[in-house]
């Protein structure tokens, strides 16, 4: 349970990151 909260906390992380800075077109997602 413990590391799937992290996990989780990691993709909302990401997902916050990505919704703050948004990335260049030429910038791409690397997963």
């Amino acid at each position: 349970v413990l590391l799937g909260a992290l996990v989780l906390a990691m993709l909302v992380r990401t997902f916050l990151f990505q919704a703050f800075y948004i990335p260049s077109p030429s910038m791409e997602p690397t997963l």
